[in-house]
């Protein structure tokens, strides 16, 4: 499927995804990973301000037990105890209510001191409220049991309340419930700790729990990350107080209160079902909110736990990553945007490049070979445009190289071709034309005085026998050119002698020559041909001059090279003629002033000796003929073409 894009389409991709996908993984990860170990401080810090909060209540339960055991080892409670087993033998008299007023002046004092104490009870063996103490007062008695003892609670009517105080243990610490009728509060039970006289139990002192301290101790706790508390009952002992709510934030709820409480059933029912309930956890409700919980058993007589949990809910439990979300989404966006720019710019600087140089090899291939490569994109690839360039250039230059070569062989077989013609019918024409010649004299000789016109006819025969003998003399020497005679010579003096051959041509024609300075320099060939070339040259530049004109050489020398420019002020080469100058016999000139072997053979020496010559229409009007000679060379030292 990949093969279907382009380089383009597939750098973007690549550096796109190269640049996005590894970033919106990383920073999904990132973001994750944070998360993760948030979550687990969030969990540690729950659970540690549970256990925080457990381990004050816990203090405040421990210091009531210790403070019944203390009261009770008072003496003011100890002179209470044989007076109680008296009660129980003798009935109410003057001893038990003697050492009663002095038990309830005590715990009055007492209770004035310590104003955090709950309500101190004293009950006999039937469960009836002997004394009571409340906030530093008493509660006098208002019944009477079957015996005439005042009591102030009547707890014996009460089965149940009998059997939980037969149940407790001797010396231990243990804890009851309210029997009705108690005005005590039954969101926490009392404490309690068997009397004993002479290893008897004749009674049982009762505090109430500090629930308004216990209030106060939850009130102040730690409430981390924004959890909500709850505290509530887990008996599995009594239906109608499994899962009782004793203290909540939301709504509002306390240990010291007589308002009817919820349930915990009511409100996150999984919680009293939960396998790690017996110690505590972290429990993920339906909605959405997390539930973190501690067991702790309050009671040492009992099966009865408080369960303490922080209820947070879920929109504070992911409250510092509310942001992430569109972050992540920002920088996501952000690193494709990015991506996008730095594809862009690998496009504009890499596959945009390389698209121009296929697009350019494909061009150059198909035929178009005017257009070049502006470097562009990185230097390697510039590097590989100007390498396009180059390698164009040079295929160009040898291309025209080649086309040149070909020209020079076809016009050397063309030659060749027409010097043998020409030699054969030299031969066969030129002896007539001698005959021809002879007879005219021999007659001319012969004529009487007075054949004036027959003279100017013999006359007129002579000259064109002439001109035909000397059209076959050119032919001779174009067809039998002679074995180059290379040797060194200079070249100033050899462009003296060339220009003062056709001097007096020039000075018939009145057309001035004008020659640049020319520095010394040797050349290295056949002077004498070289000459007839230049002067074949310059005797073309003559005839196409008009009078008056002028004819101007330019000589340069570049390294290893002579270059002779003639440029002269005729009409110059029409342009449909161009390509057949040099062709032999060809010529542009009226009948009479040319033979069309000037140039040919011009052109045959040049090449003889490794040069050329060009014939080109100049800018300014005219033409002008250049002739490059290397000043070393070697030559094809045959005769003829």
């Amino acid at each position: 499927m990949l093969k279907k894009f382009s380089l383009k389409h597939l750098v973007f991709l690549c550096i796109f995804a190269a640049i996005s996908v590894p970033m919106v993984i990383l920073i999904a990860a990132g973001v994750q990973y944070g998360k993760d170990v948030y979550q687990r401080e969030v969990d540690d810090d729950m659970l540690a301000g549970l256990d925080r909060t457990v381990a004050s209540v816990s203090r405040r339960l421990f210091i009531e037990e210790d403070l019944v055991r203390a009261l009770s080892q008072v003496p003011a409670v100890e002179s209470l105890l044989p007076a109680l087993r008296a009660l129980y033998e003798d009935g109410y008299g003057p001893e038990f209510r003697q050492a009663s007023e002095h038990t309830i002046r005590f715990f009055e004092v007492f209770q004035g001191v310590r104003r955090s104490l709950g309500t101190i009870r004293v009950i006999d063996l039937e469960g009836d409220t002997l004394i009571k103490v409340r906030d530093g007062e008493r509660l006098e008695p208002i019944f009477e049991n079957f015996d005439d003892t005042p009591v102030v609670e009547n707890g014996s009517e009460a089965p149940e309340f009998k059997a939980e105080l037969e149940r407790l243990r001797p010396k231990d610490v243990g804890s009851i419930v309210s029997p009705p009728g108690f005005d005590a509060l039954d969101s926490a039970f009392n404490t309690v700790l068997p009397l004993q006289f002479q290893e008897e139990i004749v009674g049982y002192l009762s505090i109430a729990s500090p629930l308004i301290q216990i209030d106060r101790t939850l009130d102040v706790s730690p409430r981390p990350h924004g959890g909500s508390l709850l505290v509530a009952e887990v008996n599995p002992e009594s239906l109608d107080r499994d899962g009782l709510i004793l203290y909540s934030d939301e709504p509002k709820t306390v240990f010291a209160s007589n308002r009817v409480r919820d349930l915990l059933s009511d409100i996150e029912p999984s919680l009293l079902n939960e396998d790690e309930a017996s110690y505590g956890g972290k429990h993920t409700a339906e909605d959405g909110d997390t539930w973190y919980f501690r067991q702790h058993l309050p009671y040492p007589d009992r099966l009865v736990a408080w369960l303490f949990a922080y209820r947070m809910d879920k929109s504070r439990s992911t409250s510092p990553f509310t942001f992430v979300n569109p972050l992540l989404w920002f920088v996501a966006v952000f690193t494709m945007v990015v991506g996008v720019l730095l594809a862009v710019l690998a496009t504009r600087y890499v596959t945009n490049p390389v698209s121009t140089l296929t697009k350019r090899l494909v061009d150059y291939a198909t035929g178009d070979r005017e257009h070049r490569i502006v470097p562009t994109g990185a230097s390697e690839i510039r590097v590989a445009h100007a390498a396009f360039n180059d390698m164009a250039d040079a295929l160009d230059r040898l291309e025209k190289e080649n086309e040149r070569t070909q020209r020079v062989i076809l016009q050397h077989a063309k030659l060749t071709s027409i010097g043998q013609l020409a030699a054969g019918i030299a031969h066969e024409i030129r002896n007539p034309i001698s005959n021809i010649f002879s007879l005219t004299k021999l007659v001319q000789r012969g004529l009487p005085d007075g054949s004036d016109e027959v003279r100017a006819d013999l006359v007129s025969i002579r000259v064109e026998a002439e001109r035909a003998s000397k059209t076959i003399r050119a032919l001779l020497d174009f067809a039998r050119q002679g074995p180059i005679n290379a040797r060194d010579f200079d070249l100033s003096s050899w462009l003296a002698d060339g220009l003062a051959l056709v001097g007096q041509l020039a000075h018939k024609r009145r057309v001035s020559i004008s020659a640049s300075d020319v520095k010394q320099t040797t050349l290295h060939g056949d002077a004498n041909m070289l000459q007839q070339a230049l002067v074949n040259v310059l005797i073309n530049a003559l005839q196409a001059t008009p009078e008056n004109g002028e004819i101007t050489v330019t000589v340069a020398t570049p390294s290893g090279w002579v270059e002779i420019e003639i440029a002269d002020q005729g009409p110059g080469v029409p342009n449909e003629f161009v390509d057949q100058v040099f062709d032999t016999f060809f010529t542009t000139k009226p009948e009479g002033e040319g033979t069309g072997l000037g140039l040919p053979i011009a052109i045959g020496i040049v090449q003889r000796h490794g040069g050329e010559l060009t014939l080109k229409n100049s800018s300014h009007g005219g033409a002008v003929a250049r002739i490059a000679l290397p000043t070393t060379a070697s030559f094809a030292n045959n005769a003829g073409y």
